[in-house]
């Protein structure tokens, strides 16, 4: 009861600091307030509200206990994972190769220096990353991927003029792949250092899998978590 109570307050707490500094997140809020009343009327969205409210009280703090529990008792160590990683590569006579298709645009400074580095620092080799740069108007963000190009050849940038839709800049990236594996990343997300190589694992003893998919962690700025194991066939699915 203690931790749940925690938990209510540290939320409560959180939300009264973001509307505090943040006034156009208060807008936001109330626009998508009326946006579920006008769609679902007052009692519909007080049911929504309400619902979702008590599953992140009461099932959140549970959940992220016995989640960190899990991760302890099955995640490998660094010196094991290793080990596991080049036996796996050793013994394969074929090796998926992923291509990573990512579109940026705007000002992403503070996020694709991150979402970069968590492919980088795959504990799996074999990948390479077609950015389709969508007429990002930050300079910045232009040379932290001219960056990332120049350090690594496996990252490859295609800058369009114009800016295109979301759908068109991915499609872009796929007819440009080089790898029959193709997923994506988020301009804002974040790989487990082992994502590839689980799902090179999977590909190994399920080469006949339709589909091939994993859950997300939702995190802050700080990569702490926030929500755990949500959106199961989200952007990292083959």
């Amino acid at each position: 009861m203690l931790k749940r109570f925690l938990h209510l307050f540290t939320i409560s707490y959180k939300l009264v600091i973001f509307f505090l500094f943040k006034p156009k997140s208060i807008r936001i809020f109330i626009h998508n307030i009326l946006r579920y009343v006008r769609s679902y009327g007052v009692i519909g969205f007080l049911k929504i509200y309400l619902g979702k409210v008590k599953g992140l009280v009461y099932g959140s703090a549970l959940f992220a206990t016995q989640y960190g529990e899990w991760l302890k008792k099955y995640e490998p160590s660094k010196r094991t994972e290793i080990k596991f990683i080049n036996n796996f590569i050793k013994n394969q006579k074929k090796l998926p190769n992923f291509s990573i298709i990512i579109s940026t645009y705007g000002n992403l400074n503070t996020y694709i220096k991150t979402s970069l580095d968590s492919v980088l620092n795959q504990s799996y080799p074999h990948w390479d990353v077609c950015i389709v740069d969508n007429n990002s108007s930050s300079k910045e963000t232009r040379e932290i991927l001219e960056d990332f190009a120049t350090k690594d050849k496996r990252f490859r940038i295609i800058y369009l003029q114009e800016s295109i839709s979301i759908s068109k800049a991915l499609n872009l990236g796929i007819e440009n792949s080089k790898h029959e594996f193709i997923t994506f990343l988020g301009k804002e997300d974040v790989y487990d250092r082992d994502a590839l190589y689980e799902f090179a694992k999977i590909i190994s003893e399920k080469d006949d899998a339709d589909i091939i998919y994993s859950d997300e962690d939702k995190i802050n700025q700080n990569e702490s978590d926030l929500n755990l194991t949500l959106n199961q066939i989200g952007l990292l699915s083959y």
